[in-house]
């Protein structure tokens, strides 16, 4: 249901809820790895993906929620 729902959405115009769940789900799945990682590793690289990771998913949400309120208006 929920892959059909993504496969769906792409081949929508705008951002739908699906979608947010799966892009999301993505990046807490790339964050989760990037921490643990870090955490054996100790890399300076990964560090740094790691940031630039919270970075966009920082800009993704901010990005949303400006389109949101552009909608609004």
């Amino acid at each position: 249901q929920f892959v059909v729902e993504l496969w769906e959405s792409i081949f929508t115009p705008g951002v739908t809820p699906t979608l947010l769940k799966a892009t999301y789900g993505a990046f807490i799945m790339l964050i989760t790895t990037l921490s643990v990682l870090l955490f054996f590793t100790r890399n300076i690289h990964v560090l740094a993906l790691l940031v630039l990771s919270f970075g966009l998913v920082l800009s993704l949400a901010w990005f949303l929620q400006e389109l949101e309120i552009a909608k609004a208006q």
